[in-house]
């Protein structure tokens, strides 16, 4: 009886075992065995409990895993993940294509892996460096280099690429050109019996000022700068002015008696001139008012 009752037990759980290993082909076997809320596993054949996953959502992909990103940033728009590097959906999944997926505080574009890097503001005039103005005696003041001569042997030379201001005291600046032809930008200024080496400047902008009596008097100020602005106030300054390499604008007062005495030389797309004091600009040549220039004041040059 025993041994009778052991192996009907036997060949019922045999049975039995072969029925679940063939138990479904689809879920909705699964629910009619009264399995709900469980699955087919198409492997096996066997109906097993739903496992559920919080898939990313993508742009028309699959359900992937869930993935956090790595980068600061927003939030993905429509990828779901928290923002930065690498968001998207699994392998299984097809990666996210989220627009907007913030990093670093720009906007990713649409699709993108990597965070959005930051957005640029609009560039200034670039610093002074300490290292190379101090190199060009030098100190770097609101934003320039200044070279400041009190000497007649100073020779001054600007760093490239910064603004530059030179400031040559009451004769100095005599043994040679006064060099700003590498800065950026230029604002030079003469004393007296100062600059006579001459002037030599360029980048965006240079203003010259020859303020001194007999200053800039013996050898050129030459502008090659995008724009030349130089004043000649004191008596008998500026002896030679030239505005070259085709400059924008090349302005020039000459307010001193006697300055601007002796050649103007200019291939500016606009050139103005004015002639304010008696004698001021009286032999000057190469530039006449109803040519070239633009003039002003009673004793710019008439042409012949």
């Amino acid at each position: 009886m025993l041994t009778t009752a052991l192996a009907v037990t036997a060949i019922a759980c045999s049975a039995l075992l072969q029925d679940d290993a063939q138990q479904c082909g689809r879920d909705a076997d699964c629910a009619s065995l009264g399995f709900n809320g469980w699955v087919c596993d198409t492997a096996t054949r066997v109906c097993v409990e739903d496992q559920e996953v919080e898939p990313t959502a993508g742009s028309g992909g699959k359900p992937g895993t869930p993935s956090a990103g790595h980068g600061g940033g927003g939030a993905s728009a429509a990828g779901g993940s928290s923002g930065g590097v690498n968001s998207g959906g699994s392998a299984a999944g097809n990666a996210s294509s989220g627009s907007n997926s913030g990093g670093n505080g720009g906007a990713a574009t649409a699709g993108s892996s990597n965070g959005g890097s930051a957005g640029s503001g609009g560039s200034g005039p670039p610093p002074c460096k300490e290292a190379a103005c101090s190199a060009a005696n030098g100190a770097c003041t609101d934003g320039a280099c200044v070279i400041a001569c009190t000497t007649s042997n100073c020779e001054p030379h600007c760093p490239a690429g910064m603004p530059c201001r030179v400031e040559c005291g009451s004769q100095a600046c005599n043994s040679a050109v006064v060099d700003c032809g590498k800065a950026s930008s230029c604002d030079i200024s003469c004393a007296a019996n100062a600059c006579q080496g001459g002037v030599d400047c360029a980048g965006s902008s240079c203003t010259v000022d020859c303020l001194g009596n007999d200053s800039c008097a013996i050898s050129p100020v030459v502008c090659r700068a995008q724009n030349c602005d130089i004043g000649c106030p004191a008596g008998q300054s500026c002896k030679i002015i030239k505005c070259q390499a085709e400059p924008a604008t090349c302005n020039v007062e000459c307010g001193g008696v006697q300055s601007c005495g002796t050649l103007f030389e200019t291939n500016a797309a606009k050139t103005t001139i004015k002639c304010t004091e008696s004698g001021s600009c009286a032999a000057m040549i190469g530039i006449c008012c109803n040519g070239g220039a633009t003039c002003t004041g009673n004793f710019a040059p008439k042409c012949n």
